[in-house]
């Protein structure tokens, strides 16, 4: 088992779950604040409306949580596995995980800007997490660039180095 090492990377893995967890805890009160069921009564009928929040609150949910994941596997699975820690898997979960951020803070700041500032809780907490999201994004531009970088130094090299398996002495007796 390799030893844990403190580098930058680790650092930015770090803050991108801390920014995760975040918004995840902020589009939680969002999603809930638009949550709602509504009873009416209209000409001797009762009526049920069902609210539910847009889109791009859900979507950045999904971020969160897949982020959490994801951050799983980048931390660990070196450690734990590191047959089952691909370089390219590394750079495509990265690279996924990038854009997954990016469609989700513009599409909540687009959302943000459609309210109108309305000045209430859920307003500031869907500014707050289209600020939050926009800085994990571009933490995860930075490691996205340091995985490809690291594919493209190392692409003729195995992909893990193998377990220095014990010596055996063996005599050849003739």
């Amino acid at each position: 088992m390799a030893k844990y090492a403190i580098t930058w990377v680790l650092i930015i893995r770090a803050i991108q779950a801390v920014f995760a967890i975040i918004i995840l805890g902020l589009m939680a009160y969002v999603a809930n604040v638009f949550s709602h069921t509504y009873t009416y009564y209209d000409d001797g009928f009762y009526g049920t409306v069902n609210s539910s929040p847009p889109s791009r609150v859900n979507f950045m949910l999904f971020n969160a949580c897949w982020t959490i994941l994801a951050l799983v596997f980048l931390v660990f699975i070196p450690y734990i596995a590191a047959e089952a820690a691909h370089k390219y898997a590394i750079l495509a979960v990265d690279a996924v995980t990038m854009i997954f951020w990016f469609a989700g803070w513009i599409a909540l700041a687009d959302l943000a800007g459609g309210l109108g500032g309305c000045g209430a809780t859920v307003c500031n907490a869907i500014d707050a997490g289209a600020a939050f999201g926009a800085f994990i994004w571009v933490a995860f531009v930075a490691t996205t660039i340091t995985s490809a970088l690291y594919c493209r130094n190392h692409r003729h090299e195995s992909t893990y180095e193998p377990r220095d398996e014990p010596a055996v002495a063996m005599e050849q007796r003739v």
